[in-house]
């Protein structure tokens, strides 16, 4: 009857080992682009500093508090995609998991400004791709003209342009000195 009793201490004993603690790990650094994947992974430690299985809860937010949110398995490396129009600056992952205070830290997010450019027909459609403001020369040819435009645009937003010139059919050329579009037997009136 005694070993019963201790066998039954014993496995209530264990069974009230609860979380202690956790923490957040970036083992390939803090620093990332739009589009990268974030490497990370929370630990999760009992009273004697030991690690234990658990499902954790990770927010991530970008520097506009843009959220996603992910169970993932604790002690585990995870990766979490970045879109492409993830803001530049600070971020932030959270890991929570029952009554623990919340784990934080931070990353930081490069600035890409990037340019997509696309023509249909006379039309040129310039669209801010990247993850900060656009401000550039764009640099559009046509034929063996050369004309410079100044281009300001905000995160996600487009500007058109008509392309003019005499009748007739051009190669054109528009760059920004990263990004560029090349065409062939353009027909312009």
């Amino acid at each position: 009857m005694k070993k019963l009793l201790l066998l039954l201490g014993a496995i209530l004993v264990i069974s009230f080992i609860s979380a202690d603690s956790m923490n957040v790990e970036l083992p390939l650094g803090s620093e990332f682009s739009s589009g990268d994947p974030i490497v990370f992974k929370v630990n999760l430690y009992d009273s004697q500093n030991k690690l234990m299985e658990g499902d954790i809860l990770v927010e991530i937010k970008d520097s506009e508090k843009r959220t996603s949110e992910k169970t993932v398995k604790a002690n585990q490396l995870t990766t979490l995609q970045l879109n492409e129009n993830t803001a530049s600056g600070q971020g932030v992952i959270t890991a929570k998991y029952e009554e623990l205070q919340p784990a934080i830290e931070f990353f930081y997010i490069g600035s890409k400004e990037l340019a997509q450019f696309e023509l249909e027909k006379d039309t040129l459609k310039i669209t801010n791709v990247g993850n900060t403001p656009y401000s550039r020369t764009i640099k559009i040819t046509i034929g063996d003209t050369t004309r410079d435009k100044e281009i300001s645009l905000d995160i996600g937003k487009s500007i058109t342009y008509k392309l003019i010139a005499p009748e007739g059919v051009y190669n054109i050329k528009v760059t920004d000195g990263k990004t560029s579009l090349t065409r062939g037997n353009v027909e312009l009136t």
